[in-house]
C-alpha cells in the first residue's frame, strides 16, 4: 500500500464535523486516519482506551467518532475507505503493468537477437539446443527474480534468490501478491527502524513464505498526551 493518502484540504476544511472540533480533536481524528489507512484492513478498533492510545488524546471522543462508522467491531472512515480501495487497486495494477511490461522487452529482445544471430553450419554431432518452451521458461524466473530484487529493500544474496525463483517458478499472480506485501512491509515499523536492520535477508523471506503473514499494529504502552 501508498505510504501516504490523500487529503482534500477544502472538503476537510469546509466539513461541518472539522467545524466543532478544537484544535487537539482535529489532531487526534488525523492521527487516526494515518492509523487506519496503515492498518493492513483499513480499520480501527472500536475501543475508546485503545483509540486514546494510538491517537495520544484523553478527551472526549463523542465528535471524533462521529466521523467513523462502527461494524463488527471495528471502525471506519467512509471517505478513507474508497481511497484505500483506489490505492490498493492502483498498486496492483501498476505490479503487474510492470510484470508484461518486463516480459514484453524481453520477448522483443529475443527476437532481435535471433534475427541478428547469423546460422549456425551443421556439424557431423551437432550440440542440442534448448527449446523455445525452455527459453520462454528461463526468461520467466529470471524476470520474476529480476522485479522482486528491485522491490526489496535489503538487496543482498541475488544467487539466491534467483536460485528460488528458478527451483519455485511461481505463478504472476503469486510475485504480484509478493510484491504488494512488501510494499505494505515497506511501511511498518519493524522495517523501517534501525535502518531497515530487522528487514529478513531476501532468500529468508522467499523460504519463510513470509508473504502470507499476518501484519499487526503493535500499539505503543505509554503515549504523551
Amino acid at each position: 500500500m501508498r505510504i501516504w493518502f490523500p487529503l482534500y484540504c477544502g472538503d476537510f476544511l469546509s466539513s461541518n464535523k472539522m467545524a466543532v472540533m478544537t484544535t487537539e480533536e482535529i489532531g487526534a481524528y488525523v492521527l487516526l486516519l494515518c492509523r487506519e489507512w496503515t492498518d493492513p484492513k483499513c480499520q480501527l478498533p472500536a475501543d475508546d482506551d485503545l483509540l486514546k492510545k494510538m491517537s495520544r488524546f484523553s478527551g472526549d471522543f463523542t465528535k471524533i467518532r462521529a466521523c467513523f462508522i462502527e461494524k463488527d467491531g471495528y471502525l471506519y472512515n467512509e471517505r478513507l475507505q474508497r481511497e484505500w480501495k483506489i490505492a490498493k487497486e492502483i498498486t496492483r495494477e501498476r505490479t503487474i503493468s510492470g510484470l508484461k511490461g518486463a516480459h514484453s522487452r524481453w520477448h522483443s529482445k529475443r527476437i532481435a537477437n535471433a534475427i541478428a544471430k547469423p546460422i549456425a553450419k551443421h556439424s557431423s554431432s551437432p550440440s542440442p539446443s534448448p527449446s523455445h518452451k525452455e527459453e520462454d521458461t528461463c526468461a520467466r524466473w529470471r524476470e520474476q527474480a529480476d522485479a522482486f530484487w528491485k522491490a526489496y529493500p535489503k538487496r543482498k544474496g541475488k544467487g539466491n534468490v534467483e536460485k528460488w525463483f528458478k527451483a519455485n517458478k511461481p505463478t504472476d499472480d503469486l510475485l504480484a501478491h509478493m510484491l504488494h506485501k512488501i510494499e505494505e512491509l515497506k511501511t511498518t515499523s519493524d522495517w523501517k527502524k534501525e535502518n531497515g536492520q530487522f528487514i529478513p535477508m531476501p532468500y529468508t523471506w522467499l523460504n519463510g513464505k513470509r508473504w502470507d503473514d499476518e501484519l499487526q499494529i503493535v500499539l505503543p504502552r505509554q503515549c504523551a498526551i
